[in-house]
C-alpha cells in the first residue's frame, strides 16, 4: 500500500481521500487506492464486506498506475528512506504484476472485488 499512496497504517496523518486516485499533499505523488476500495457491501452475516472497484474506478487506477513512472516511486521511496537496493525486487514482483493485473481487467472492461475476510 506504501509504494502506491506514500502512506501506511502506522502513519498519523494516514487519511487516505475518498477518490481512487488523488495527490499525497507530503511528497506530492499519487495516491493511487489500488489496493484500498472504499465500497463494500454485506454478505452471508460476514463481520467484513466484500470490497470492490467499479469498472471505472478500475479504470481510472490502471491509468493511474501506468502514469505513475519507476522515476516517480524512486523518488517516493527516497523520500522515506528506504535503501534502493530492493526496488528492483519490489518493481518486478510486485508493481509490474499489479499494473498488468489492472490493464487487463481495463481491456475486458471488468469491475474488481477484493475480499479481506
Amino acid at each position: 500500500m506504501f509504494l502506491l499512496t506514500g502512506y501506511d497504517f502506522y502513519d498519523q496523518e494516514f487519511d487516505l481521500s475518498k477518490l481512487v486516485v488523488s495527490k499525497n499533499q507530503a511528497d506530492n505523488l499519487p495516491v493511487i487506492r489500488a489496493v484500498s476500495p472504499i465500497n463494500g457491501i454485506e454478505y452471508d452475516d460476514c463481520d467484513y464486506p466484500l470490497y470492490y472497484f467499479n469498472v471505472d474506478e478500475v479504470k481510472k487506477i490502471a491509468n493511474a498506475l501506468s502514469d505513475f513512472s519507476i522515476d516517480k516511486i524512486r523518488q517516493r521511496l527516497k523520500f522515506r528512506g528506504l535503501q534502493e537496493v530492493s526496488y528492483n525486487h519490489l518493481f518486478d514482483y510486485t508493481y509490474y504484476p499489479l499494473v498488468k493485473y489492472y490493464q487487463d481487467a481495463t481491456d475486458q472492461g471488468n469491475a474488481m472485488f477484493l475480499d479481506f475476510a
